[in-house]
């Protein structure tokens, strides 16, 4: 799924990064330890880059969280994005939750990412940007629900060649 968003982000034109904490971690460049989540935080910061996004799953939520505090720690003028499953179903009780957290991208994300990061460009407002929650200084927005894409392949292929470094 975060590869066919980063393939639409580059179509545009915008430059986009990778990082798969597992490739990291099979490749010995990440430790899974005690300080794993400020590790990989730290990699993840490195470049100072004004947004990270992260995708969520049930199992990978809680560690996702304690990255996502840590990089709002490293770098705290970062927006930090959660989109996928996990964000979706819980997206006001994230924000609501985790001060650290800046926008949740519900659904099918590759549309809705795309306007985000050229809104977020441009200093433009949020408000109706359909399929996101986000935090508007103290309060919590939830705008409508963005339409389902109507045909799949209308989208470019994953930009898999971002992944290429963590292959064998």
């Amino acid at each position: 799924g975060i590869l066919y968003v980063a393939s639409v982000l580059e179509d545009a034109g915008h430059r986009v990064r990778f990082l798969s904490l597992g490739g990291l971690v099979s490749q010995g460049r990440l430790k899974v330890n005690e300080h794993f989540h400020s590790s990989a935080a730290k990699i993840i910061t490195k470049e100072r880059i004004p947004l990270i996004g992260f995708t969520t799953r049930c199992d990978t939520y809680p560690s996702v969280i304690n990255i996502a505090r840590e990089c709002k720690r490293i770098n705290p003028n970062s927006k930090i994005i959660l989109g996928g499953p996990q964000a979706t179903f819980t997206d006001t009780e994230t924000l609501k939750a985790f001060p650290f957290i800046d926008i949740i991208v519900r659904n099918e994300a590759e549309q809705t990412t795309l306007e985000l990061v050229e809104r977020l460009k441009q200093n433009r407002s949020l408000k109706d940007l359909p399929g996101i929650t986000y935090r508007d200084n103290s309060r919590i927005i939830r705008n409508k629900d963005r339409e389902l894409i109507k045909d799949l392949d209308s989208l470019p292929l994953p930009a898999y060649h971002l992944a290429e470094e963590y292959l064998p």
